[in-house]
This record gives structure tokens, sequence and C-alpha cells, in this order.
């Protein structure tokens, strides 16, 4: 199953081809403020799995929420 990741315009991963499943990586720098990350996948046989994750690896987080009315 296929899987692409872009942020802000940028594409990080681009596997989107049928493959059983398979962890793909990606290090990105990004500066402080908003972003828009585009998480796109396809299932085309058997089982579906999309999983994402991020970590912090220097400076301080900080949370937001976004609550719709």
């Amino acid at each position: 199953d296929g899987i692409r990741l872009k942020i802000d315009g940028t594409t990080y991963i681009n596997e989107w081809q049928d493959q059983g499943p398979t962890q793909h990586d990606a290090m990105i720098t990004l500066s402080a403020g908003d972003h828009t990350i585009v998480l796109e996948y396809y299932e085309h046989t058997g089982g579906a799995v999309a999983d994402m994750w991020w970590t912090a690896v220097s400076g301080t987080p900080t949370p937001t929420r976004d609550r719709k009315s």
C-alpha cells in the first residue's frame, strides 16, 4: 500500500506503490510556528495500516489545541 508525506508543500516521503507493511522515516527540521502536514495513504489489497508520529529532538514544543464549535 502506498503512502506520501508532505509538509508545507514539500514531499518528504513518496512511496506511492503497492507494498507490504513498511516503515518509512524522515528527519525534518521545522521552524517555530504553524505548518501544513498532509499524509496521504492508499490501500490496495490485504489489511490496511497507516501510523504517523513525531518526536521533538531539541527545543521545547508548545502544545496547541484546535477546537471546533
